[in-house]
């Protein structure tokens, strides 16, 4: 098996970790954990982003070996489905953290 196929195979399960987190941010409903669920998400965001990139990559060697681009929908999938929960927790993380700034 090449290089890039072992890359890329790694990747793929780099991905279900992915959703593993997800699943967790997706349990926040507590105004005092956002915190902690904002630092997953913030770490979720860059892996999501460095993944995106991999992708670039993957695909500019592809292309060099004349081989088909590969895809990556689950990607999309924990990026969209991601979106919205990374906003909520960045808003209730900074409401967490400056309240007693506000209202003092």
């Amino acid at each position: 098996m090449s290089k890039l196929d072992q890359e890329k195979d790694a990747f793929v399960k780099s991905i279900e970790g992915f959703k593993q987190t997800l699943e967790k941010i997706k349990k926040f409903h507590k105004l005092e954990d956002a915190t902690v669920f904002s630092q997953d998400a913030w770490k979720l965001q860059e892996a999501i982003g460095l993944a995106q990139e991999k992708v670039q990559q993957f695909n500019e060697r592809e292309g060099l070996f004349n081989q088909p681009k590969s895809e990556y929908p689950d990607l999309e999938e924990v990026s969209n489905s991601f979106k919205p929960f990374f906003e909520l927790l960045d808003i209730a993380s900074q409401f967490e953290v400056n309240y007693k700034d506000w209202t003092q």
